[in-house]
């Protein structure tokens, strides 16, 4: 499969539609939902045998431009937690994406 069309697009898009939903919703907290969707992620790693530090590093990239576009607003601070938390779960060396 092509990087254009990997899995990893899916998972983009996920983290996109849930940025725009807690940009729209001041009632949404941060933690819980950069939460669910690092759980998602997970459930993609474990469910597959690719090349799994690939597709968080694919995932990553994309969502790091797309918070550096998206500035200071509710959308961006989203997107960065999620870059931070997908750094956090890489870089443990007992952490899923291993």
């Amino acid at each position: 499969m092509s990087t254009a069309l990997g899995p990893y697009v899916q998972m983009v898009k996920l983290a996109q539609h849930m940025a725009s939903a807690y940009q729209a919703d001041g009632n949404l907290d941060l933690e819980p939902l950069v939460s669910h969707y690092v759980e998602e992620v997970e459930v993609n790693v474990r469910s597959d045998a690719f090349d799994h530090q690939g597709f968080i590093d694919r995932i990553r990239d994309a969502l790091s431009v797309e918070s550096l576009q998206a500035g200071d607003c509710r959308r961006g601070t989203y997107l960065r937690a999620v870059v931070r938390e997908l750094d956090a779960c890489a870089a443990a060396s007992d952490g899923p994406f291993r």
